[in-house]
């Protein structure tokens, strides 16, 4: 409920997770410049930010995510690119410094928020 994981690409610039990836509590990702994950979970959402958790893509950083989900989450996002679909809800904030671009559904609900 506290971990916290900062990405540096001088110690690993790409890496694969299998699993959805999901943040609770506290808990928060950094993706730092030169840095890229891809997520080949095959079903439900690939990056999931709960409640009191943040995810931060610094401008630099890349990503290969089908369905991402903030729900009471933070989502920091200064990098560009693409997903399938969007969810922000209950309560969960996205600030977007860069460009997402959804393909197929963008659901914002439960006070969700989208910022620039």
């Amino acid at each position: 409920n506290y971990g916290r994981v900062n990405v540096v690409a001088s110690e690993i610039p790409s890496f694969t997770v299998e699993e959805p990836v999901t943040l609770s509590g506290s808990a928060a990702l950094t993706l730092n410049s030169g840095v890229t994950m891809a997520v080949s979970n095959t079903t439900g959402f690939d990056l999931n930010v709960e409640s009191g958790s943040t995810a931060t893509l610094q401008a630099g950083a890349a990503v290969d995510l089908d369905e991402m989900r903030i729900s009471g989450g933070t989502l920091n996002n200064g990098a560009s690119y693409q997903v399938r679909r969007l969810f922000v809800d209950n309560g969960g904030i996205a600030k977007l410094g860069a460009e997402i671009s959804v393909i197929e559904q963008l659901s914002v609900t439960g006070g969700g928020e989208i910022r620039r």
